[in-house]
C-alpha cells in the first residue's frame, strides 16, 4: 500500500511540473522581445515577434531628429517594422521627420504631443484613438488607410493631407476642430465617404480646403 501511495505521489508531481513547464513555454512565446538598437543616427526600443519577423517601434531616443525605418536586423534576422506603439513618441524630443513605409497599425496616442512635422506612413491601415492629438504634425498622406479612430487629429495645425480610396471608417470626432471645404468652398463632412480618395491644403487655420483635381 505504501508504495502505491509512494508511486501516485511520483507520478502527481511529475504531472504538475509536465504543466509548468508547457504554461511555462506558452507565456515565453507570448512574451515579446523587447530590444534596443543603436546606429550612429539614433538609439530606439522595439518589441519583436520572432515568429512573424515583425517589430514595433516602442520609443526613440529624444535626440533623434530624423528617423527612417522600414527593417532592422537583430541577430542575424531582419524585422520589418509594422507598427508604432501606444505612446511611443509622445513628447518626443526633437523628432520633426519619420518615414516608416511599412507601419500598418499606428497605435492609440503614438504621436500625441510629438512635434513631428512631416510624416509618412504608405502602408498605414489603422490610427488609432489620439494618435496625432495636439501634435505639430503638419504633412500627412495615408494612400492605405482605412480607419481613423477618435480624437486622432483633434487639436492639430495639419496644412496638408491626403486620404486614399480605402478609407472605409472615420469616427465622428477623429477630425475635432478640423473643418473640411471642396474646391468651391462647400463644407465637407468629416466622413470616409466624403474624405476618401482627396487632398486638403490649409487655408486658414483649423480649415482644409480640397485640391484641384483631387477626388
Amino acid at each position: 500500500m505504501n508504495n502505491q501511495r509512494l508511486m501516485f505521489s511520483v507520478v502527481a508531481v511529475l504531472a504538475t511540473l509536465a504543466v509548468l513547464a508547457t504554461c511555462a513555454e506558452s507565456d515565453a512565446s507570448d512574451t515579446p522581445n523587447e530590444i534596443t538598437i543603436e546606429t550612429d543616427d539614433y538609439t530606439i526600443r522595439l518589441e519583436i515577434d520572432v515568429d512573424k519577423g515583425e517589430a514595433t517601434l516602442i520609443d526613440v531616443e529624444s535626440s533623434v531628429q530624423y528617423l527612417n525605418l522600414g527593417t532592422i536586423e537583430h541577430e542575424g534576422k531582419t524585422y520589418s517594422v509594422t507598427a508604432i506603439g501606444a505612446n511611443a513618441l509622445y513628447w518626443d524630443g526633437i523628432l520633426t521627420n519619420v518615414d516608416l513605409p511599412n507601419v500598418v497599425r499606428v497605435e492609440d496616442g503614438a504621436f500625441q504631443n510629438s512635434k513631428a512635422r512631416f510624416v509618412n506612413l504608405p502602408s498605414a491601415e489603422y490610427i488609432g484613438t489620439n494618435a496625432f492629438n495636439d501634435g505639430a504634425i503638419e504633412y500627412l498622406t495615408l494612400p492605405s488607410c482605412v480607419t481613423i479612430d477618435r480624437y486622432a487629429f483633434w487639436g492639430t495645425e495639419l496644412y496638408r493631407i491626403s486620404f486614399g480610396d480605402s478609407l472605409a471608417n472615420v469616427d465622428a470626432e477623429a477630425f475635432e476642430d478640423v473643418e473640411f471645404l471642396d474646391w468651391n468652398g462647400g463644407k465637407i463632412e468629416a466622413t470616409a465617404a466624403d474624405l476618401a480618395g482627396k487632398s486638403f491644403q490649409r487655408i486658414e487655420e483649423g480649415t482644409l480646403c480640397q485640391t484641384p483635381g483631387s477626388g
